[in-house]
């Protein structure tokens, strides 16, 4: 994940990185959604579909609360003390959607199952890569 990180921290990129982890979300998802959903069962497009936007959306949601728990964590004195509890409920919720999508066979929601797991971790990544690369001098 590092020399991902590192990639969109230069120069060489041409968007900002949550334009690229949208980008690379939606592909996903489109590619999962495509090739999992029965599009002769009107039932299946539209759970496959609305799991797929589901997934989509709380991706954006979980950018939101990552920056903004991070923000609270940098604070000397953080103006919300339940930020922390903040991934612990993610990676408990996730655990159990996991659960419920293996079961159920909705295969799009477990593409964001999968991207909502390794969020967390891709996010720390880039936040340590971030202030590395940004304390070296020029």
């Amino acid at each position: 994940m590092r020399p991902v990180s590192v990639w969109l921290l230069s120069d060489q990129r041409r968007y900002y990185t949550w334009v690229y982890e949208f980008i690379f979300a939606g592909t996903l998802l489109a590619v999962v959604t495509a090739l999992t959903t029965d599009w002769h069962s009107p039932r299946a497009v539209i759970i496959s579909l609305a799991a797929a936007v589901g997934v989509f959306c709380a991706l954006g949601h979980a950018k939101v609360g990552s920056r903004m728990s991070e923000e609270q964590e940098a604070m000397p004195s953080p103006t919300i003390s339940c930020y922390r509890m903040a991934e612990r409920y993610w990676v408990l919720k996730e655990v159990a959607w996991f659960t419920a999508f293996v079961v159920s066979g909705m295969y799009p929601a477990l593409v964001g199952n999968f991207l909502f797991i390794l969020y967390p971790v891709w996010r720390k990544v880039h936040v340590e890569t971030r202030k590395s690369v940004r304390l070296k001098p020029a």
